[in-house]
């Protein structure tokens, strides 16, 4: 893991900050503090570093370490399972070759705050076809530009997101979407004019001012939310979970829709679980806030949200985590809250008949789409 760390690195820890939505991070950060082995993990598989199968079995190998390291069982780590980690750890890390590539995407990266490209330029092309996770990223790059750069680089970066944006905005999922009308927002606070007006621009070309939030409060449930997804994928979680979950439920029963997709991803992820079990304090917790949910958020999140969220997804694979969210779609009544035609009322339907292995082929279904969307 640490070899993976600093493979990832070379690309610049301000561009690993950009991918993890982390404005924390510069390139004086250290990568053995910025990434978790679970970031590690999905950020080399969404790279192409790791393939699909080579990351599943990453995850598998990190959650076994977890869990008997965190003392919870009396039993000792099996000796398959042992040579099962080894082997995914040198299959698929340690005799894998560095970072290649995403070269050509770093390359891009520096273009976007060193000139101002055309919508014709063979750049914007490739971004067309490019993985969603590269789109995604080009447009925290220049996000993240707006915010910390000045001069001629700042100019490069306005004029760059003002053109990729019409190239960007149907691909974009509704979280990054809402991420240009937060960054409008900020700007609008601050006085800036020469970012408002680019901002303004952008939006008005792929109108997508519904995507401004009335107020900045949505910041602060998303880093709370991040919080519970840290405890979530870290050491003894089923421990550290109760305090950033309680944390989060404090902040309101109502959820700014630019943070929907971040809160209800930490709400499911500890009431689902793991395939060990849950944080019962926690879930309790996160299933008073799930019931309270109105029927237009959890629509919106099911509808728009859920088919993008591969944390949840991947959870719905897994034996344990699928039987909960069977109960709770039962309970809820989730599948009357999306259209009748759509691949999630399938999945829904199948969760309120406790019809687990469809739930679990749906899932599986979904996360192939994305994977083909993503070009992998």
């Amino acid at each position: 893991m640490t070899r993976l760390r600093d493979n990832l690195a070379q690309l610049g820890m301000r561009f690993v900050g950009e991918m993890l939505d982390r404005e924390d991070v510069d390139e004086s950060s250290s990568p053995a503090n910025v990434l978790t082995d679970y970031d590690s993990i999905r950020l080399a598989e969404a790279l192409g570093v790791v393939n699909a199968t080579g990351a599943l079995r990453l995850r598998h190998a990190l959650e076994l370490i977890t869990h008997f390291a965190s003392g919870e069982t009396e039993e000792q780590l099996g000796h398959i399972d042992a040579v099962q980690t080894v082997r995914a750890c040198v299959q698929y890390l340690l005799g894998s070759e560095d970072i290649r590539a995403s070269v050509d995407f770093s390359e891009f990266r520096e273009r976007l705050l060193t000139e101002s490209i055309q919508s014709d330029d063979g750049a914007f092309e490739r971004l067309r076809a490019s993985p969603v996770f590269f789109v995604r990223t080009t447009l925290r790059t220049l996000l993240a530009a707006v915010k910390s750069e000045h001069g001629a680089r700042l100019e490069h970066a306005l004029n760059n997101l003002v053109t990729a944006l019409p190239i960007v905005w149907d691909p974009l999922p509704e979280t990054d979407r809402w991420s240009v009308g937060m960054a409008y927002s900020e700007a609008s606070a601050f006085g800036n004019e020469e970012a408002m007006t680019a901002l303004k621009r952008g939006l008005i070309r792929v109108r997508g001012f519904d995507y401004v939030p009335e107020d900045l409060r949505s910041r602060t449930f998303k880093k709370a939310a991040q919080a519970v997804m840290a405890a979530h994928h870290g050491w003894n979680n089923f421990y550290n979970e109760p305090g950033p979950t309680r944390y989060l439920s404090g902040l309101g029963t109502t959820i700014p829709p630019a943070a929907l997709a971040e809160c209800m991803q930490a709400y499911l992820s500890v009431y689902l679980g793991n395939r060990y079990g849950v944080s019962w304090d926690a879930a309790s917790v996160s299933l008073d806030v799930l019931k309270g949910v109105p029927e237009s958020r959890w629509q919106y999140y099911l509808e728009k949200m859920l088919v993008v969220d591969d944390e949840v997804l991947r959870k719905l694979t897994q034996s344990r985590p699928v039987g909960r969210f069977c109960e709770l779609a039962d309970e809820l009544g989730l599948a009357n809250k999306v259209n009748g035609s759509s691949d999630i009322f399938a999945l829904l339907q199948a969760a309120e008949k406790r019809n687990t292995v469809r739930v679990q082929s749906r899932a599986e279904k979904l996360l192939q789409n994305m994977g083909s969307a993503a070009g992998s």
